[in-house]
């Protein structure tokens, strides 16, 4: 089995991952309202496109590794590195990207770290509850503005 962040634009073209992934993600997203119809055929058409689909998914090679390929080299500056700055991680209880092992090693780096929770909705925190996602910004950013 090939993994999305593996695969290669034909592949991506051959068996139409972008197109299965903007119905299974945005148009669940238009049809509860969450995007504007404009919006989720924004998304579709970005998707639609092959070499578009590869691009976007660098991003992920890039910065989320599979577990088991993580190595020390993956962290950077180092494994040991830490935030000093006061930083706010949004974390959606049913996130398929951001998995609660990931967040676990992330509370690791920094003492100044804080998380919000937004359980039962998926990756698109700010789309999906886009008032709850601005709220706990705006909090934190009034806390810290002090």
């Amino acid at each position: 089995m090939i993994r999305i962040k593996q695969s290669m634009p034909w592949q991506i073209r051959a068996f139409g991952a972008g197109l299965s992934i903007s119905k299974r993600a945005y148009s669940a997203l238009v049809e509860r309202g969450d995007l504007k119809p404009e919006e989720g055929k924004l998304f579709h058409n970005a998707m639609s496109d092959a070499d578009t689909m590869y691009a976007m998914m660098n991003w992920y090679r890039a910065n989320i590794p599979a577990w088991d390929e993580i190595t020390d080299d993956d962290m950077w500056p180092s494994p040991d590195a830490t935030i000093d700055v006061p930083a706010l991680i949004i974390w959606a209880e049913k996130d398929t990207v951001a998995v609660p092992k990931l967040v676990d090693e992330l509370a690791n780096s920094s003492p100044t770290l804080e998380f919000v929770n937004l359980p039962g909705i998926n990756h698109w925190t700010s789309m999906e509850q886009s008032e709850k996602t601005n709220a706990a910004i705006r909090a934190f950013l009034k806390e810290k503005g002090e």
